[in-house]
């Protein structure tokens, strides 16, 4: 059963807003109580201590450890990024806090209550977020308060060698995007052009403040494939680089195909093969081949990639579609088939089969020999389509 959120309204609040006025932020959320979601007692934040405030969650990908926030206040608590829908919590010395299934003493504007209980739930516009958790003067509860922020997003930028398409060093900086599927900047180069080793610096927009403080090295990388730099916001220190290698799709008589991922994909991903057949063609398994033209395996229309550029080559063939000769009721002979290609004219038998008292003069779709569609014997068969065919008879004179 939902927790249901009770919004309630202290004098406090008031005194609070005016403070984050002074800070020049605007406050989008109303503050909140946080209480033990085991047992609905409050939290005496001046007993647990403030350094052991964690914020844990969706946005990290983590529930146990979390991101530290420091004292609360705003001014030196971090930012996080929010998704809507995303669930997170408040862990103090181990011990995770969020709204309790047993009260509903809480509330915070865009939040609700978790069904699985013992999370938030934010519910508000995605973006960036300071979060603080702060004890609220005055109250005799001692009940710690949870605070979320609008703020405007942080940037980070990349530059490097001239070899990653022209942002070069101190002189062209080059604005990393941030990734909610990830929640990391991140930031693709061109495809490069010379093989060889480049490095670059992720900075906060000012060569004052880069991480990390030495070149950040990619080795190795071919021509035709392009560099991905990955920066942690919550940890600057935390920068990573790997290559995607190129994919090229050769072209083919019959037909189309494209991947997933399309392009480009780093080393072990797996790749996805669709092919697109014209009319009259079947796709086959396409084939790859890696920029040494050795064989990469594929399956199910999958491959996995390796580390170097790779060509797709897609396989289609025309169809075929079966005609056969059947004798019918009254014949005698060998029933037979033969194969008509898509898009040629097929040159049927002549007579094949006999009957006394009767000579074979046409073929026809119909098993009586009559009423169907009539073929001429070494006529021309020229549909695209399988068919059976059975002798017409003509009596002897």
């Amino acid at each position: 059963m939902k927790s249901k959120c009770s919004f309630i309204l202290k004098a406090s609040t008031a005194l609070v807003l005016a403070l984050l006025m002074l800070f020049g932020t605007v406050a989008t959320s109303i503050a909140a109580v946080v209480d033990n979601a085991d047992t609905g007692a409050n939290i005496d934040l001046a007993e647990t201590g403030w350094s052991d405030v964690y914020l844990i969650g969706d946005m990290f990908g983590d529930w146990s450890t979390g991101k530290l926030l420091g004292n609360g206040n705003f001014s030196s608590a971090g930012m996080y990024y929010f998704n809507n829908g995303d669930y997170f919590a408040v862990k103090i010395s181990g011990t995770q806090y969020g709204p309790s299934t047993n009260n509903s003493n809480f509330v915070v504007s865009g939040c609700r209550a978790d069904t699985s209980g013992n999370a938030f739930k934010f519910n508000g516009t995605s973006g960036w977020y300071k979060v603080g958790v702060d004890q609220v003067t005055g109250d005799n509860d001692k009940k710690p308060w949870l605070w979320l922020v609008s703020q405007t997003a942080p940037t980070r930028t990349v530059a490097g060698d001239t070899g990653l398409t022209g942002y070069n060093w101190n002189t062209s900086q080059n604005a990393m995007t941030f990734d909610t599927s990830i929640d990391k900047f991140k930031w693709t180069s061109s495809a490069v052009s010379t093989v060889g080793d480049y490095s670059f610096k992720v900075t906060d927009g000012s060569w004052n403040n880069s991480w990390p403080s030495s070149n950040y090295d990619v080795k190795n990388v071919p021509a035709g494939a392009r560099v991905v730099v990955i920066c942690d916001y919550y940890d600057d220190n935390a920068v990573n680089a790997y290559i995607e290698y190129k994919i090229t799709v050769a072209s083919a008589t019959g037909g189309s195909a494209t991947t997933s991922p399309s392009g480009f994909a780093k080393s072990g991903t797996e790749v996805t093969i669709t092919s697109s057949p014209s009319t009259g063609y079947n796709a086959g398994t396409p084939t790859v081949k890696d920029s040494d033209n050795s064989s990469v395996t594929v399956s199910s229309n999958k491959f996995t990639m390796p580390s170097k550029n790779v060509t797709v080559t897609p396989n289609f063939t025309l169809k075929t579609y079966t005609v056969s000769y059947n004798k019918g009721s009254n014949g005698a002979g060998t029933n037979t088939t033969d194969t008509k290609t898509h898009g040629t004219n097929f040159t049927l038998k002549d007579k094949l089969f006999t009957r006394t008292g009767y000579t074979q003069t046409a073929w026809n779709t119909n098993s009586s020999g009559t009423g169907g569609t009539s073929y001429a014997l070494k006529g021309t068969y020229s549909t695209n389509a399988a068919v059976t065919l059975y002798p017409t008879w003509t009596a002897n004179q």
